[in-house]
């Protein structure tokens, strides 16, 4: 029997090359001592590879069964966060029960909720637009024309309705969207603009032009200079790159200072 100098393998008298390793034997049975003292750093440098290729095969076959037993527990645990989601968004559709049909300010949320719950962020901002021209009666304008939301039967709040379309935005965008979003960081920049004096000034139910424009560029609708269109906002638009309070929009015309105006009187409902 021939003992391998590298692997330590017994291999056959016949044989030439180690079984195990593939070492050439030849150059050791046939060299002589000269040619054997020569070479032995050579075989060190054998022994060593060949142990540390052991030691990798060991740590790979290791970190391959650990591998797939990992694999196994991501896929059960994204099954279960799966699920978990839905009942998250079920409890979230039973949390906001119909509003009587029988109410004169009844509307519909229901697609606004499933669009929502789909992250359809552009189909759901158009819902929400659509619902509020509905529930103004401004279905023919097309746009938000008023300044005065004060009503006889809702008086200066938002309606039942117009809150639960808020609280939508507001729960299923963690707190990052929604009305009542804008106007706090409206209000939050108003309080910290050190231009103001008066108390009156400090008001935020008084519009003032350029903390709404502050506002407007923090919340990403316009830069230093113009407001971007609606097409800009929502290209490759996702709720991880989105800025706090950026969406929904209010179409309130097209004239710009008019129009801050009534976004500015319709974020005071919140």
């Amino acid at each position: 029997m021939i003992k391998c100098r590298v692997c330590e393998t017994k291999n056959s008298c016949d044989r030439m090359t180690c079984l195990q390793c593939n070492w050439d034997f030849k150059k050791y049975i046939l060299s002589s001592y000269g040619f054997r003292k020569q070479q032995k750093y050579i075989l060190q440098w054998a022994k060593e590879i060949w142990f540390k290729l052991q030691k990798t095969s060991s740590e790979k076959e290791y970190f391959k069964s650990h591998y797939y037993k990992l694999k196994s527990e991501f896929e059960e645990i994204k099954s279960e966060l799966e699920e978990l989601k839905s009942k998250i968004n079920q409890l979230r559709i039973n949390r906001y029960p119909k509003t009587s049909s029988n109410s004169s300010n009844y509307i519909d949320t229901s697609q606004l909720c499933e669009l929502l719950t789909a992250k359809e962020w552009e189909k759901a901002d158009k819902e929400t637009f659509y619902l509020i021209l509905e529930l103004y009666k401004l279905q023919e304008v097309g746009y938000i024309n008023k300044t005065d939301f004060y009503d006889y039967y809702w008086g200066n709040q938002a309606s039942e309705s117009l809150k639960k379309i808020d609280k939508l935005w507001v729960d299923y965008s963690d707190c990052k969207f929604g009305f009542s979003v804008q106007w706090s960081i409206y209000k939050t920049i108003l309080e910290n603009n050190i231009s103001l004096k008066s108390q009156d000034e400090l008001s935020p139910l008084k519009f003032d032009y350029v903390c709404f424009n502050q506002v407007a560029e923090l919340i990403g609708w316009k830069d230093s200079f113009n407001y971007y269109g609606y097409e800009k906002i929502f290209r490759n638009f996702s709720i991880d790159k989105a800025l706090a309070g950026q969406i929904p929009i209010l179409r309130a015309g097209t004239s710009g200072y008019n129009r801050n105006i009534r976004i500015h009187a319709f974020w005071q409902l919140f």
